[in-house]
């Protein structure tokens, strides 16, 4: 059984039809990648998945159980995370404060100091600025807060949309 099966789903905003009978399967255990140029559909098949958009034909199947029509928020619940492209972080909060805003699923608020010692153990420079405002960090810097904060959650499955966007080549 399949992770993530997503089956013909078409999904797009408004009137604009993005996403025409789509189908992706991601396997447990594995690193799936989507590829292609800027305006494919990338970014709207990620927000299809995760419930910011809802799918208008089509399933998306988490675990074996259907979940094209649950909100973000609970499908976070279940260990489905996206690390949203352009970062979204809380630039005016600390480091250490915007990964503990990360830690939102149940499990993950209930560990984390663990997770937080994870986290400062694959990111040493977070631990090094850890108190310090998250906006004043450089690009590629806020990039591993994303991560990090996207980890802190304990996903099950961890979607990162624009991995390398502000990156230094």
């Amino acid at each position: 059984m399949s992770m993530l099966d997503v089956r013909s789903v078409t999904s797009g905003y408004g009137e604009l039809q993005i996403l025409w009978g789509l189908d992706l399967v991601v396997e447990k255990g594995r690193l799936t990648a989507l590829v292609g140029s800027n305006g494919a559909g990338k970014t709207t098949l990620l927000r299809t998945i995760m419930g910011q958009i809802t799918p208008w034909e089509g399933t998306v199947t988490f675990e074996g159980l259907d979940v094209s029509r649950l909100p973000a928020h609970a499908k976070a619940e279940l260990g489905m995370i996206m690390v949203p492209e352009g970062r979204q972080l809380f630039s005016d909060m600390t480091v250490r404060e915007n990964l503990e805003m990360g830690a939102t699923p149940k499990r993950a608020r209930a560990r984390m100091d663990a997770n937080l010692t994870r986290v400062f153990a694959l990111f040493p420079r977070l631990e090094e600025r850890s108190k310090q405002s998250a906006g004043t960090m450089s690009g590629g810097e806020q990039q591993m807060l994303a991560v990090a904060r996207g980890i802190m959650a304990e996903p099950k499955i961890l979607m990162i949309d624009e991995l390398s966007l502000g990156l230094a080549p």
